[in-house]
């Protein structure tokens, strides 16, 4: 069953149950197992929307390793998925023994929450619905039932919904039954399929190319005036220390958060000592008197290093403080030292005794990019700034 929990759909919410195992066999019941979302709403509204946020699976015979096989589907808005993934909202899966005079004996239940959720990137275009499926279905993790032995193997994940069409898709491909369900074997060697960190994604104005994705406006303080920041990483030096012998790196990108937002960016690994750093979407706009913002802006901001190796590891190896504060009046460019993850006080040196550092572009221009005007679905934050 697909569910619509915001009006606008521009992501589909993937809660994959794959199999089980521990039960207690007894061919006399079966097992039951629904799905719901606790959203961040006041209980008076909660109460309202619980039965519209319920998802219920077939019943399976109740066996020691049962097999469920099946994708639930919630259509959110980005606006609700990243309320969703900043408050850890969990989405609970209930289980329940159902015996043959209709009696519901519960089993226990687990809680899985959005910021774990993976996105499902199609690197070799769209595809089916039921690709899709057969892709998640099994990338799931083994979760306790409650206090009993038994466990399932679910996971969340998250499909970029570019398009009114590919709502319909989704939903067709349930025709409107209680859960959707694929009894055929895992393909082996997806069709260009990779799952990401959805923060990745969410740094960035838009997933699917569009332009009509809500912004994110940071109301500080007092005033109306309105101001874009810039701070992104321009460069890594002297790198190559950091890195030595540590394996074969499939990806090497600089991760920080600020601002309610989370970036990543991308560094591209070259033969020199100076490795350019993409420039993803590093830009926030932002809204009150020049004062209130410079002072909210007298903070440091954390970036680790981070690597993923061919072998399936991820590694954050070293970080950097990137100190803003008043000299965000005007954009600068500044070098900021690298440090050691495991010893934060030493900093990293190559074999050439050159220090690990990156250059940071950062600073305030007045007025926001032309192209964006606000509306019902801009997401505004009010920060109230302390003062010395």
């Amino acid at each position: 069953m697909a569910v619509h929990l915001t009006e606008s759909c521009e992501f589909a919410v993937l809660v994959a149950i794959e199999d089980g195992r521990g039960f207690i066999s007894d061919l006399d019941r079966d097992l039951l197992i629904y799905s719901r979302i606790r959203l961040p709403l006041p209980p008076s509204i909660d109460d309202l929307l619980l039965a519209d946020n319920l998802i219920a699976a077939r019943p399976v015979p109740c066996t020691a390793e049962p097999s469920w096989r099946t994708t639930f589907v919630y259509f959110v808005s980005l606006k609700m998925l990243r309320r969703l993934r900043e408050r850890c909202t969990p989405v609970v899966l209930e289980l329940s023994y159902y015996s043959e005079d209709s009696t519901k004996i519960p089993i226990g239940n687990i809680q899985i929450t959005m910021d774990t959720a993976r996105l499902v990137v199609m690197r070799n275009g769209r595809r089916e619905p039921a690709q899709v499926h057969d892709y998640v279905v099994d990338k799931g993790n083994w979760h306790t039932v409650g206090k009993e032995r038994a466990q399932i193997k679910a996971g969340l994940f998250i499909v970029d919904i570019p398009s009114t069409s590919d709502v319909d898709h989704f939903k067709g491909m349930n025709n409107f039954k209680p859960s959707w369900t694929s009894r055929r074997p895992v393909a082996p060697n997806p069709l260009g399929f990779e799952l990401c960190s959805v923060s990745d994604h969410l740094s960035m104005p838009s997933m699917s190319g569009s332009e009509d994705k809500p912004a994110l406006v940071q109301h500080i303080g007092h005033g109306t005036g309105h101001y874009t920041l810039e701070c992104r990483i321009l460069q890594a030096r002297h790198l190559a220390s950091v890195l030595q012998a540590k394996g074969q790196i499939r990806r090497l990108s600089f991760h920080f958060s600020f601002g309610g937002r989370r970036v990543v960016q991308t560094i591209e690994q070259s033969g020199h000592d100076n490795w350019p750093v993409k420039n993803h979407d590093t830009s926030w706009l932002l809204s009150g008197s020049l004062e209130d913002i410079l002072v909210w802006l007298e903070c440091t901001v954390k970036v680790y290093l981070v690597a993923e190796y061919n072998d399936g590891r991820t590694v954050s190896h070293a970080r950097a403080k990137v100190c803003l504060g008043k000299r965000q009046e005007r954009v600068v460019e500044q070098s900021f030292l690298i440090y050691d993850r495991l010893h934060p006080h030493e900093i990293c040196i190559s074999p050439s005794k050159q220090l690990a550092q990156i250059v940071v572009r950062s600073g305030l221009t007045q007025g926001w990019d032309e192209s964006f005007h606000g509306s019902d679905d801009t997401l505004v934050h009010q920060i109230t700034p302390f003062k010395k």
